[in-house]
């Protein structure tokens, strides 16, 4: 016996350092939006679902939220990068994922990219992006950990639709980056206010266009705070069935285009997010170089 003693107490030892470092943190099950912490209102789960609903219909990234108290245990930039590639976050081969990882009471919070989402979303990026949108919001005691995500995830979409480009040279870059013409903004403006509803909004399933069958509203709008509107949708297709959330805006408020970036939750079964795919955790099966960002607060 006492010559297995040595190999013991080391076969003890790592299965102690495995089980010190595993995270805690549950399957997204596919879910887009996983507020494991509870800190989330409805609206605010329901915005940011709206952000990754518009990603992934314009160009399939999957961009996946969670917020937990904490990791529960390890380097937080090693749980990142392990939890993005446990979940299959992004589609495999063109490994196009983002995470966004919140905990609460680590007090940190992080991007994780895909290898395919490293060029549009380089670290430096993920960085400053962290440091200006998310932590201002995040002072000790007065927390605002949804509008904190809301305001990151708003910044994030259009470097994901390449609607925006990073800076590649420094100052240089962020100069040539900021000088768009006004007409241009201007015209995009005109054209999404102006595109038909139903244009916008493609069947989840073969990507044809659909027709409106019927408006619920959910949460009448008030002063303080915007409304919800459930729709019904039929793809004139295949005539798939599904059902979409839209917020409209707090009175005294106005949507420039109806809802467009901010209030869309997509799902055939009514919920937060569509699963119906390969990956470890119900996404498409993607991974991380170990790409992102991370900061404290």
């Amino acid at each position: 016996m006492k010559k297995y003693l040595p190999a013991l107490i080391i076969l003890l030892s790592a299965v102690a350092s495995i089980a010190a470092y595993a995270h805690t943190i549950p399957s997204a099950h596919g879910n887009y939006v996983n507020d494991f912490a509870g800190v989330l209102t409805p609206v605010e789960k329901m915005e940011l679902q709206a952000l990754s609903d518009d990603v992934r219909e314009a160009n399939g990234t999957e961009l996946v939220i969670v917020v937990v108290k904490s990791v529960g245990g390890g380097d937080f930039d090693e749980v990142r990068v392990d939890y993005f590639n446990e979940q299959g976050i992004g589609k495999k081969g063109t490994d196009n994922g983002v995470l966004v990882l919140l905990a609460t009471e680590d007090r940190k919070i992080g991007i994780s990219t895909g290898r395919g989402m490293e060029g549009a979303l380089p670290d430096s990026l993920c960085k400053e992006l962290i440091d200006t949108k998310a932590k201002p919001n995040f002072p000790r005691g007065y927390e605002r950990w949804g509008v904190g995500l809301i305001e990151l995830t708003k910044e994030l979409v259009p470097y994901i639709k390449g609607e925006k480009f990073a800076p590649k040279g420094g100052d240089i870059g962020k100069k040539i980056g900021c000088i768009v013409p006004i007409f241009v903004l201007a015209f995009f403006i005109f054209i999404f206010a102006f595109i038909g509803y139903s244009s916008r909004v493609r069947c989840p399933v073969c990507r044809g266009k659909v027709k409106l069958l019927k408006t619920t509203e959910v949460l009448k709008a008030s002063t303080e705070s915007p409304g919800l509107e459930k729709r019904e949708f039929e793809c004139t297709v295949c005539k798939h069935k599904f059902t979409r959330s839209l917020t409209t805006p707090a009175l005294g408020k106005k949507s420039v285009s109806g809802g467009f970036y901010g209030g869309w939750t997509s799902s055939s079964s009514g919920g937060w997010s569509s699963s119906s795919h390969g990956g470890g955790g119900g996404f498409g099966g993607g991974s991380s170089g170990g790409g992102g960002a991370s900061s404290g607060f």
